[in-house]
């Protein structure tokens, strides 16, 4: 889930955060959040909204890991090297 909110639109993230009052509780936030989420346009918006409902009751922790394992498991993969002249 974690890795997903990083692609979402700036304008959804905008139009969700610019209401949130700073003593917003972070359950306040996420449910408020999911359900603009799950309101967007389906034909625009698809994966955005089919996440919103996840969005709800995620772990922070287990996604910020989840997220930090992929990047390490692409930094230390190692692919053989592609053959630079045509057969």
């Amino acid at each position: 889930m974690g890795r997903g909110t990083g692609a979402v639109s700036p304008s959804v993230i905008s139009a969700v955060s610019s209401g949130a009052q700073p003593d917003t509780s972070r359950t306040e936030f996420l449910n408020t959040t999911a359900t603009a989420w799950a309101g967007l346009d389906p034909d625009e918006y698809l994966c955005t909204r089919n996440v919103a409902d996840q969005l709800r009751d995620h772990d922070d922790r287990t996604e910020f890991l989840a997220g930090l394992d992929l990047i390490l498991t692409g930094i230390t993969t190692r692919q053989k090297p592609t053959d630079p002249t045509p057969p």
